[in-house]
């Protein structure tokens, strides 16, 4: 934390609580710049002075061993969901005991003890992780809401418990109690972006896929009904020759050539042929006819029997032949429910704490997968100025990811400005836009937001905030 404490103890100290977290060299330098930014931008609503920010807690410049530890008070609060009832602060470092209070952006304007909209319970010496604290509840102060009322950024800033009572006094006292710890004179901070949970509407639209499934398996049972009906009148004709026997009298013996035609047609009405086919070879047989007659009838019910073996497997095979239409048709809507899955959630953006001159702000990275731009907004977004709260915008930028992006600000087609740089330390957004028309240039405040949106993920947009510091 420190750059010459390499042979001091609270730069060993420094090392191994550095060890513990693991974090990437990237993430720890990240870390780092926030919180000396953060620093920056809270001291002037703090009023804080290095020595008697640090004397006021009973420090002197004699007891350099005790200062040095107290420099080692670190928080990590992270960009988070929440309900709007309570916020998680990753890890807090208290070396003499404390508090970690959550403030929101009004301490920027100057509102120290106002701003205070959390604190957490009495925290032990040392380090803690994953503190939950409850919003809205804090010792003095009085709130018209319990809960958050949109998304914003937060501040979490680690506050010492100067009256040993372990009640955080710092709202009750109007600020003399229990203030925050400081490093060179600079109040220990970090800022994190609380994102309330909405609705979630986006499984919705895939319930109604499954939906067009169901009808196309109900057909399938259709064509196996029909097979056991050709079953039952093959046997109800079986009795039918037996009963026309004596009416051979008829004058079908006339037509002995038209019976050999039809054959082929009564194959598939199965119960019709078996009528006319006893009638030909009652013909052929007439002359002898008087004297064999009752002989005759008993072969003729045995030629029928063979007649009905035949079209039972023919019902067989169409039953078959619809099995495997519907297995077509399954995996046609699997295909596109997975294409747009993985697009949202590409998009990124890293913004980091960073001094400035007023007039340009970069963005050290920023993913987006169908090209676009990032934008830069200022605070007026968190109250509803969508379109009006953009004050930079990048050129164009190819699909993929991009890296230390330089931003003008004050320049954004479509806008005008009375200012043309930063008038003061100020917490900023950097957004990834889409190029939804397609013309490479930015249009989202010339359209009225209509055009080039954001990317979005979980229905949020993909935004980082950041403090740029005026130098």
């Amino acid at each position: 934390m420190n750059d010459d404490t390499s042979t001091t103890n609270s730069g060993e100290a420094a090392e191994t609580r550095e060890s513990k977290t693991k974090r990437p060299a990237n993430e720890a330098s990240r870390r780092e710049v926030l919180k000396r930014g953060a620093a920056s931008a809270v001291t002037v609503g703090l009023g804080l002075a290095g020595p008697a920010g640090a004397a006021s807690h009973g420090h002197s410049g004699e007891d350099s061993d005790e200062y040095d530890h107290s420099e080692e008070a670190d928080v990590v609060l992270r960009n988070q969901m929440t309900d709007g009832t309570t916020i998680m602060v990753d890890e807090v470092d208290v070396p003499e005991g404390g508090f970690v209070a959550i403030h929101d952006t009004s301490l920027l304007s100057g509102a120290v003890v106002e701003s205070v909209i959390g604190v957490s319970d009495f925290l032990e010496p040392g380090e803690h992780e994953d503190v939950e604290i409850t919003l809205f509840d804090v010792p003095g102060a009085q709130f018209n809401v319990s809960a958050l009322q949109e998304t914003q950024a937060l501040i979490a800033m680690p506050h010492r418990d100067t009256n040993d009572n372990q009640v955080y006094d710092f709202v009750t006292t109007a600020g003399e109690e229990d203030g925050p710890y400081v490093r060179s004179g600079q109040a220990v901070v970090d800022v994190g972006f609380a994102v309330l949970e909405e609705e979630t509407p986006t499984p919705e639209p895939e319930t109604p896929t499954p939906e067009p499934e169901t009808p196309a398996v109900t057909p399938t049972p259709e064509p196996e009904t029909p097979t056991p009906e050709p079953e039952t009148p093959a046997i109800t004709p079986t009795p039918e020759p037996a009963t026309p026997t004596p009416e051979p009298e008829t004058p079908a013996a006339t037509p002995t050539p038209e019976p050999e035609t039809p054959t082929p047609e009564p194959e598939t009405p199965t119960p019709e042929p078996e009528t006319p086919t006893p009638e030909p070879e009652t013909p052929t047989p007439e002359p002898e006819t008087p004297t064999p007659e009752p002989e005759t009838p008993t072969p003729e019910p045995e030629t029928p029997t063979p007649e009905p073996e035949t079209p039972t497997p023919e019902p067989e095979t169409p039953a078959i032949t619809p099995t495997p239409e519907p297995a077509t048709p399954t995996p046609e809507p699997e295909t596109p429910a997975a294409t747009p899955t993985p697009e949202p959630e590409t998009a990124s953006v890293e913004f980091l704490n960073q001094q400035t001159d007023g007039s340009t702000i970069t963005v050290e990275e920023v993913t987006v997968p169908e090209g676009g731009f990032v934008a830069i907004h200022d605070t007026t977004l968190l109250e509803g100025a969508v379109v009006e709260s953009v004050i930079g915008v990048s050129d164009y930028l190819e699909p993929g990811t991009q890296q230390d992006l330089e931003i003008t600000l004050f320049d954004v087609p479509g806008a005008q400005f009375d200012v043309t740089e930063l008038q003061e330390t100020q917490v900023l957004f950097a957004m990834p836009h889409l190029d939804t028309n397609g013309d490479l240039v930015y249009d989202f405040v010339r359209s009225n937001g209509t055009d080039d949106g954001p990317y979005v993920r979980d229905g949020q947009a993909v935004i980082d905030v950041g403090f740029a510091i005026l130098q």
